[in-house]
């Protein structure tokens, strides 16, 4: 009995060590990266990925490199989905803030189950709440204002694939996301790269967004179009409360 609880005990042990080492690690990643990336200016993204298909080829050397590329960007995929999971928002700001170095303003509320992308390189404004099961697509950009409100679903993303591409590449594709002040995202809408999202705007649930919002505009629909017109007068600020372990 006693070897049966020291071996559960070593078990226990053994996972949060493994845990405690992959956060660090993503931890030194997401730190590298952000780095990396502030270095990188958008309009020379074409001769960067054209220095790098160069680069490509076959040996053990290149495909040990993407392998390892691939086994990082995995564990820092899903850890960040763990820490979605984790039921506590103090904790998961603070995962979110000091591991993963996303830009967190005060009373930010990101709920449960959010899935993000490269959150080295989104920036979240005061007083915003990002609703459940959101997937934020930070690869190259994300910029969302204060007092914004993402509800249910709500799904951005700044790259994507060419389908006219022989190799159907995502190279240049990509552009970043711009979300104004007090803009209200109702449930699984999407926002798609690019797009930039005026302040206080209000996006209908289910629509998808694939050029620029005006600001205090009302749009729904697939692709979503203005539909009305939001009061201008807004002043109303969030002040960061949430529902406890949610």
């Amino acid at each position: 009995m006693k070897l049966l609880i020291n071996i559960i005990i070593l078990f226990i042990l053994f996972k949060v060590i493994i845990v405690i080492v992959g956060y660090l690690g993503c931890f030194f990643v997401t730190k590298y990266m952000k780095i990396k990336n502030a270095k990188i200016n958008f309009k020379n993204k074409e001769l960067i990925n054209e220095i790098k298909s160069k680069n490509r080829n076959n040996s053990l050397k290149s495909n040990l490199k993407d392998y390892c590329f691939r086994l990082i960007n995995g564990w820092l995929r899903y850890s960040i989905i763990l820490t979605g999971k984790i039921p506590s928002h103090l904790l998961r700001n603070f995962m979110y803030k000091f591991v993963y170095h996303i830009k967190l303003g005060k009373n930010v509320i990101i709920y449960g189950g959010s899935e993000i992308r490269s959150p080295y390189n989104i920036e979240i404004g005061n007083g915003t709440i990002i609703g459940d099961d959101s997937k934020l697509d930070g690869r190259n950009g994300i910029i969302i204002g204060s007092n914004v409100n993402f509800s249910t679903g709500v799904w951005i993303w700044t790259d994507q694939h060419n389908p006219q591409s022989e190799k159907f590449s995502c190279a240049n594709e990509g552009l970043p996301v711009i979300i104004g002040n007090r803009v209200w995202l109702s449930c699984r809408t999407v926002i798609l790269p690019g797009v930039t999202i005026g302040e206080g705007s209000v996006i209908a649930a289910g629509a998808i967004v694939t050029k620029d919002v005006e600001p205090y505009s009302i749009y729904g629909g697939i692709p979503a179009k203005k539909i009305g017109d939001r009061n201008r007068n807004l002043t109303y600020e969030f002040d960061g409360k949430y529902l406890p372990f949610y």
